[in-house]
């Protein structure tokens, strides 16, 4: 009796300390397809956040680019015109008090390098000024 059981302890030792490595490779494989689509879903996380990054700085420097090109004009009153941008797309928004005033504007976004396309919401009016009473 003593002999069986010290043959089934040692089976039995075997058995137990041979599971974690049957069972090893199998668990291994499948932490790895996890770990794997993870990482898989991290990169193409980070690579849609850079996308979206990339495309808001761009909107942000072809506007800054032509807001900076419109007040260095001596012609164009670029505190009077918004600058919006999106995709290439700059759209002037604002009022001019004339239509030398507004053309110009047009024109120094047209060539502003990375401008696709300008959208003309500028208004041409003329200024009101204060009367004084004497």
């Amino acid at each position: 009796m003593k002999h069986w059981n010290l043959l089934s302890m040692m089976a039995l030792s075997l058995m137990v300390g041979a599971a974690p490595v049957l069972a090893g490779p199998e668990k291994e494989s499948h932490a790895e397809k996890k770990a794997e689509h993870a990482a898989a879903k991290t990169k193409q996380g980070a690579q849609q956040a850079a996308a979206q990054t990339e495309k808001v700085l761009g909107n942000a420097v072809l506007t800054a680019r032509v807001k900076s090109a419109l007040i260095a004009d001596k012609v164009v009153p670029a505190r009077s015109i918004n600058v919006n941008s999106n995709k290439g797309v700059v759209t002037l928004i604002g009022h001019v008090e004339t239509a030398q005033q507004k053309s110009r504007a047009l024109q120094i976004a047209k060539k502003t390098v990375g401008v696709k396309k300008v959208v003309d919401k500028l208004s041409v009016e003329k200024a009101v000024k204060a009367s004084t009473k004497h």
